[in-house]
């Protein structure tokens, strides 16, 4: 670039117009250079014949260039259009325009605009032929003197103006609504003004008028009557239209943004006058850079806080200003970004830029940012991918994910349960922890919860329970929670007598949907720790209540296995207890009253206390019973299933034991109990219960009951029939059992017991001494176990008992003499069957002494004698007959006849006669 002497710039020069009085078109008349390139600036200048009659047009125009077509780059042009007072060979006036063009790189040095570049070509008169170049005055911009022409004009009306330029538009600046237009030089300023808030470099594009004609036009920005098709009206202090383009708006707020600052005008004008650089034809992107680059780290942080942050962006501030230089707010400002765009497109060269500015405070500044945010999800969700992030960082960056965690857990305002969530985050996604978050879980009950209740979620890993229990015990723990020390239970760390019901509850209550107890029941199981249940009753109680309540049993049985035999007697009881709570056929109430024997439930009862006879040892059964009673204190609803589970459908001894216990620690069990007894005894399956060893008073409150009047005469025979009491005695409770002639099916089957036990020639024996007693009950006796249908077998042997007896009496007659009668028939005796081996000979038949039987005496020692086959299968036993009295049946006979009564309990054993 050459330049003249002073403020002066060498400036190209050109002239189009006509020659006087010729006939001829307009064309280039002189000038410094090319006449083609001179043409091609002038002809882009001229918009039309000027118009004397409209006053805004009056002359002279002035037309400023940047870029004309077929032109190799940008310059710095004005074109005046004036009347010279020439005219052609027809008469017509003739105009001229003058050309001032200066190389774009002088006018950028110098900073020249418009107006200076206006008020230069004015001093200048451009010779009439063609020569050098002329010394133009270049008196550089005066941004003062621009920012007040902007805030003459207001600053939202160029600002708009210079956005819609940025935008692409051709801009047509029209008079105000009844009002009129400045003079030719004041449209000058507002031209240069409206541009100069746009970078300087935006001129090598730009192009704009004082005046135009009515011919078309590709110039930007421009004073005119009205807008053309593809022009953009805006009247004079009028409001613009937005732009439409993003980037343009971006433009606009900027500048918006930069004057809020309480930057001066002035500097804005100053910045953007001092960007030489020539920015591509509506490249808003571009210009808003250089515009940013005024404040560009308030520009930069701005747009991030916005979510319209760019990576190169706050790679070129980064290049301006290191990262330590920056306060603290910008840092934390520009590292969250960094972390951010780290997971995106330019996540590489997020990286780098981290890696070469990682500053100092890096851990504290991104704790700041999510502290800030409060305890929220949205700071939740930010701490996991901030933490997540460091920890790619962390060989570069050593301790930074530790320093961040502690930050947050004992920096986060206070707020357990965010606390606890993220202590429990972290140990579970990164394996991490710290003794200042373990401490908060030790002493905050309400962190120790949140933190808890994250365990409790289904396909946890729930070894940091462990783990927790651990670092409690090495430390020492004064105070330990209750949800702790039941943990520790849990996992087989505490022994079970550390922990009580409501340290279990503490423990599964930090689950909010109530289902603490899946988890709990889970640990339990991994840990092989049955202990567990015991505390844990009540609130298993409340789960088996509730919509998942058979979901309870599996893992129940997981944990305390009904199989095992090595549980303690309490936890043995109170997982089969909690069993009962379930019924067997999936409906009812927990823990009410379950169906009775008959309807068939009775083993699945019986069934329901499976670790009951897994235990081995009196003293193991007795303190499972003691459990069973102190469970019925505290929750009497179970009583009746219990009592009920432990009767069965069939007595056994390690049941009537627990029975027999629980109705001497609980009195009430024994009204229960007599009324499951009552239910059995009066039904088809009733015989093995006649064997219980019942106390007097019982044995009498049940015979008391409706039906029921035949237990003592039937128990009485049960008892007489297996002490082999004498006949005499046998028989006479017999009679006692049956009023009159009418033999009961009580009375019948504990006959038949006798039969199979003591032999067939018992029943003779019965018969006759029967007869003794109550003439034809013997005969009644051997009629109804006929009719009764219920003994087919038996009847069958008797008869071919008798029919034996018939054979042999028969032959003694005829041994006597006595003739036989002709229709008998001699009968051989038939085969001794198996079954008629008996007992010992003086069973058989004995003798009379007295006119008494006599007594039948035990069997010798080992000898057994072959029992007849049981009965078939008794139905449905009829009622006491109504017009029966109850004490009928409890009446016994004497050895006279004479009715008597018998003391209640089992018959004495008599001594035999010596």
């Amino acid at each position: 670039m050459s330049g003249g002497p002073d403020d002066t710039l060498p400036a190209d020069w050109a002239v189009l117009g006509k020659h006087q009085g010729r006939s001829m078109g307009y064309e280039v008349l002189a000038g410094s250079f090319s006449a083609a390139s001179a043409g091609r600036y002038l002809f882009s200048a001229t918009t039309g014949t000027p118009d004397d009659r409209d006053p805004a047009g009056a002359l002279p125009w002035l037309v400023f260039l940047g870029t004309v077509p077929d032109e190799p780059g940008p310059a710095c042009a004005v074109v005046e259009t004036t009347w010279d007072g020439t005219r052609d060979a027809t008469g017509a006036a003739g105009f001229s325009w003058g050309l001032v063009l200066l190389e774009w790189e002088q006018a950028g040095a110098a900073a020249l605009t418009w107006t200076g570049l206006g008020r230069g070509a004015a001093a200048l008169r451009l010779p009439a032929e063609s020569g050098d170049r002329l010394p133009l005055p270049a008196a550089p911009a005066d941004a003062d003197e621009l920012a007040a022409t902007v805030e003459e004009l207001g600053f939202g009306w160029a600002a708009g103006v210079a956005a819609l330029l940025l935008d692409g538009r051709r801009v047509v600046i029209t008079a105000p609504p009844g009002g009129t237009l400045p003079d030719p030089d004041t449209r000058v300023r507002i031209l240069d003004a409206v541009c100069a808030l746009l970078p300087y470099g935006c001129r090598s594009w730009l192009s704009g008028a004082t005046w135009t004609g009515k011919s078309d036009h590709q110039l930007r920005l421009v004073f005119a009557s009205a807008a053309r098709t593809g022009q953009q009206e805006v009247p004079l202090g009028g409001p613009p239209p937005e732009p439409r383009g993003d980037a343009a708006r971006g433009y606009l707020a900027e500048l918006w943004r930069v004057r809020q600052k309480e930057q001066p005008t002035a500097s804005v004008v100053a910045h953007l006058l001092a960007s030489t650089a020539i920015v591509p034809v509506q490249d808003a992107a571009s210009a808003l850079q250089v515009l940013r680059e005024m404040d560009l780290l308030g520009s930069v942080v701005g747009d991030i806080r916005h979510g319209r942050g760019s990576l190169t962006d706050v790679a070129r501030l980064l290049r301006l200003h290191p990262m330590e230089s920056l306060k603290e707010q910008h840092q934390g400002t520009l590292l969250s970004f960094l972390f951010l765009c780290v997971r995106g497109p330019d996540g590489h060269r997020a990286r780098e830029l981290l890696e070469e500015h990682w500053p100092r405070r890096a851990a504290r500044l991104l704790a700041d940012e999510i502290l800030a945010l409060g305890a929220t999800g949205e700071s939740f969700g930010l701490a996991r991918r901030h933490l997540g992030l460091l920890r790619e960082f962390e060989s570069g960056h050593p301790g930074a994910f530790d320093e961040l965690f502690t930050a947050l857990v004992t920096g986060s305002g206070g707020n357990p349960v965010w606390i606890g969530e993220l202590i429990a985050y972290v140990e579970r996604t990164h394996a991490h922890t710290s003794a200042a978050a373990d401490r908060l879980v030790m002493d905050q009950n309400e962190v120790g919860h949140a933190w808890l209740s994250s365990l409790m979620d289904p396909n946890r890993d729930r070894s940091p329970l462990s783990r927790i229990v651990a670092v409690a015990l090495a430390e020492g723990l004064a105070s330990w929670p209750g949800w702790l020390r039941y943990g520790g239970v849990l996992t087989g760390q505490l022994t079970p007598d550390r922990a009580d019901e409501s340290d279990a509850a503490d423990f599964m209550g930090s689950q909010g949907d109530g289902g603490g107890w899946r988890a709990a029941l889970e640990i339990a199981r991994d840990h092989r720790t049955p202990a567990a249940i015991s505390p844990a009753w009540p609130a298993l109680r409340q789960a088996l209540r509730g919509a998942h309540g058979r979901d309870v049993l599996p893992l129940l049985d997981a944990v305390a296995p009904p199989e095992a035999t090595d549980l303690k007697p309490r936890v043995a009881a109170d997982a089969d207890l909690l069993h009962l709570l379930v019924p067997a056929n999936g409906t009812g109430n927990a823990g009410g009253n379950g169906p009775g024997i008959g309807s068939g439930t009775g083993a699945r009862a019986a069934a329901a206390l499976p670790r009951l006879r897994r235990l081995a040892g009196q003293p193991a059964i007795d303190a499972y019973a003691d459990a069973v009673a102190g469970r019925l204190r505290t929750d009497p609803v179970l009583k009746d299933p219990v009592v009920d589970a432990l009767l069965g459908d069939a007595p056994d001894a390690v049941g009537w034991s627990v029975l027999r216990r629980l109705t001497w620690r609980i009195s009430s069990v024994e009204s229960t109990l007599l009324e499951g007894l009552a239910t059995r005894l009066a039904s088809p399956a009733y015989p093995p219960w006649l064997d219980l060893d019942l106390s007097a008073e019982m044995v009498e409150r049940l015979e008391c009951r409706p039906g029921l009047a035949w237990l003592r005469p039937a128990r009485d025979l049960r008892a007489a029939t297996g002490n082999f009491q004498s006949l005499n005695d046998w028989c006479g409770i017999f009679a006692g059992a049956c009023r009159g002639h009418a033999v009961g099916s009580h009375a019948l089957y504990e006959f038949g017991l006798a039969v199979a036990k003591l032999g067939l020639a018992f029943s003779f024996d019965v018969s006759v001494a029967l007869e003794t007693r109550r003439p034809g009950l013997g005969y009644d006796l051997y009629r109804a176990l006929h009719e009764s249908g219920r003994y087919p077998e038996l009847v069958q042997r008797l008869r071919d008992h008798s029919l034996e007896e018939v054979r042999r009496h028969r032959r003694l007659l005829a041994d006597l003499g006595l003739p036989q009668s002709p229709a008998a028939q001699p009968v051989a005796p038939p085969p001794d069957p198996g079954w008629r081996q008996g007992p010992p000979e003086h069973y058989g038949r004995p003798a009379l002494t007295s006119g008494h039987p006599a007594p039948y005496d035990p069997a010798p020692p080992g000898y057994r004698p072959a029992p007849i086959p049981a009965p078939v299968p008794i139905p449905a036993m009829p009622q006491q007959s109504p017009d029966m009295p109850e004490d009928a049946a409890a009446a016994d006979y004497d050895e006279s006849g004479e009715p008597r009564r018998f003391k209640p309990g089992r018959p004495r054993l008599r001594k035999r006669p010596r």
